[in-house]
């Protein structure tokens, strides 16, 4: 399950789930779903409440970001944990996302 919030065409997406392989099929299709959504230029996965992640969640993340490229859209990793941080470094995709780490960073991206 996802919430967000659209502010302009910058949408916010914030997981409820862990993004580990239990939740990773939903995590994929709720975001595929998203990716559809007309009007959208930046999507920002704001990943400051997820507690828990494995591979297989980043891995979505990854495919939902390359898509998300290929539609012409921005995509953005918001407020991960020093403990995601360490996993994206771990499987060496820490440089794939821009990465986000504070409000001021959001709201640069946010178009006025």
């Amino acid at each position: 399950m996802l919430q967000t919030t659209k502010r302009s065409t910058l949408l916010i997406i914030t997981p409820q789930t862990p993004m580990t392989l239990p939740h990773a099929l939903t995590l994929l299709q709720d975001m595929e779903e998203i990716l559809q959504k007309p009007g959208i230029r930046d999507l920002v996965l704001d990943v400051g409440a997820v507690r828990e992640a494995d591979g297989t969640g980043l891995g979505v993340t990854v495919k939902i970001a390359t898509n998300a490229r290929a539609n012409g859209q921005n995509f953005y990793l918001y407020r991960p944990s020093q403990e995601l941080l360490k996993i994206l470094q771990e499987l060496e995709i820490d440089g794939f996302f821009p990465i986000l780490e504070y409000e001021e960073d959001l709201l640069a991206h946010i178009p006025d």
